[in-house]
């Protein structure tokens, strides 16, 4: 697994990440599979998404607290997201854009995501019709948004000052959900936060439990179904009793979930859009097997080359502590090891093409 994804990580969170991306994308391939899997595997498949929502309201928080978050932090945290994120984010947009026209030149016809489409997206303007999965990425913006601004008071000290804030983003939610995408998801946030307080102590076992059923009640009253919420409750119970720990093709599963997000669309779907119609129908689901083991494939390779370096100079980056030289000092190191990193892997592809002898072959005379 990429080296980034093991240091400072929650295994348990990381295995379900992987498998809510893992469930993202069976979703979208489904119809490489029989006609009467397709509904169960849009139905089941697309609950990886609320899965991801309960995971940030967890691991956002809590990170806040290791860092000692305060509001006058909000701009390294903010920076730190973003050169976690938009990195590999831009590259799957770039590789969106390419395979659009790609596809437009194979087909003679015009691209559907224009270059000004492309601008607007690099700045999350504009969704693709070739990757829709960037819509998630937008609510999770706003969600940060709403995490930097309010983490004081939803994770106060003060017990009651915790709960009145906690009981007012629940009526936020209630009364806005049909004019704010994110109030509409906030519930799924809103469990993750339930397990955060569990984590770092700042409630008990049974008012967790109570926050996390008033919680289900509000999901429910803003119209999600009986599938998502039973998937975010599932979430929160594997987030707080961490059933598994050591499944190492979860853990690598969950390395490469932000690539594979972001990626799986324009390269997986495209893919079988090119190979489904040459198949037989029988051979359709090991066509969509080996097309999803390709999409690890590519994911992999995106999170060993942008989001593995994104991470290391995020992680540079201190919430609280450093500033001014040394963080300077310190993004200076990070710069110097990626630079030997590259130049290491530039030479290891060097020797790889530089002509060889072969053992035991006598020179010509």
């Amino acid at each position: 697994m990429p080296r980034a994804v093991a240091k400072h990580r929650n295994a348990t969170v990381d295995i379900l990440r992987g498998i809510a991306a893992v469930m993202v994308c069976f979703c979208h391939f489904r119809y490489a599979f029989p006609s009467v899997w397709r509904d169960e595997l849009e139905t089941y498949g697309e609950l990886g998404v609320q899965v991801f929502f309960v995971i940030s309201g967890f691991i956002i928080p809590f990170s806040l607290i290791k860092g000692n978050y305060r509001v006058r932090d909000f701009g390294r945290f903010w920076l730190k997201r973003l050169i976690r994120l938009h990195p590999t984010y831009l590259v799957a947009l770039g590789f969106t854009f390419v395979a659009s026209h790609a596809v437009a030149v194979v087909r003679s016809s015009a691209a559907p995501f224009t270059w000004m489409e492309l601008f607007k997206g690099s700045f999350y303007l504009h969704i693709p019709e070739e990757n829709p999965v960037f819509w998630t990425l937008i609510v999770e913006l706003k969600y940060y948004l709403f995490i930097s601004l309010l983490f004081p008071l939803l994770f106060a000290r003060s017990e009651w000052g915790r709960r009145v804030s906690f009981a007012l983003a629940i009526g936020a939610a209630a009364a806005g959900h049909a004019h704010f995408d994110l109030l509409h998801h906030l519930p799924y946030f809103l469990l993750g936060f339930c397990g955060c307080y569990l984590a770092t102590a700042r409630a008990s076992r049974l008012e967790c439990t109570a926050w996390a059923i008033v919680v289900l009640s509000l999901g429910a009253a803003v119209g999600s179904t009986l599938p998502q919420l039973l998937a975010g409750a599932v979430a929160l119970v594997v987030i707080v009793y961490r059933p598994f720990r050591n499944w190492r093709v979860g853990v690598f599963l969950g390395a490469i979930s932000y690539s594979l997000y972001v990626i799986h669309f324009p390269f997986g779907v495209k893919l079988l859009n090119l190979l489904l119609p040459h198949a037989p129908a029988w051979l359709d689901p090991v066509v969509g097997l080996v097309v999803f083991g390709a999409s690890l494939g590519i994911a992999y390779l995106l999170a060993r080359a942008i989001e593995e370096p994104s991470a290391e100079w995020s992680q540079a980056i201190k919430l609280s502590g450093l500033r001014g030289s040394g963080l300077r000092v310190r993004l200076h190191q990070k710069r110097a090891e990626f630079r030997e990193r590259w130049r290491s892997r530039g030479r290891f592809v060097a020797s790889l093409l530089r002509p060889t002898r072969v053992f035991g072959a006598r020179s010509p005379s």
